[in-house]
């Protein structure tokens, strides 16, 4: 066996990952539907002097929301504040809120494409909650420029 000199090493390891034909088409096709149709933000959990804050992960969050509705088949704040509660609350392991699940639940129910807000809450928790109004302060509510969507 020829052993390989210290250039032909480097070389080999600058060279990039070529993927295969399927592959190819598969991320040009999730470019093309993401361009199409790019999904709703994700939400951010955050905790403050015992405080849950939840907000559209969005550079302008009152933006985001409008995002969100849009998902979820509404134009309706209350709704959105009210639905996103809940999830938080069916998210939540104890008292505290899992912002990773809290995404999957939105995931699941933004999946089904509802068209309107009945239809989403059909998919949804139906009321699950594991916290008072008080604890979790939801997106509308606690982000910055809220008013000036509305």
């Amino acid at each position: 066996m020829v052993k390989k000199n210290r250039k032909e090493k480097i070389r080999d390891l600058a060279k990039s990952y070529e993927p295969t034909p399927h592959e190819r088409a598969a991320l040009e096709a999730y470019r093309i539907q993401e361009e199409e149709s790019p999904l709703a933000p994700r939400l951010r959990v955050t905790e403050n002097d015992g405080a849950t804050t939840i907000c559209p992960d969005h550079p302008e969050p009152s933006v985001g929301s409008v995002l969100l509705m849009e998902a979820l088949g509404t134009r309706d704040w209350d709704f959105l504040e009210g639905f996103l509660t809940q999830l938080a609350g069916a998210g939540a392991k104890g008292r505290k809120v899992d912002g990773q699940t809290l995404n999957f639940l939105l995931s699941v129910v933004k999946g089904i494409a509802p068209k309107d807000q009945v239809e989403a809450h059909a998919r949804g928790p139906n009321g699950r909650r594991a916290h008072s109004d008080d604890d979790v302060r939801v997106a509308t509510n606690a982000c910055e420029n809220y008013s000036a969507a509305r």
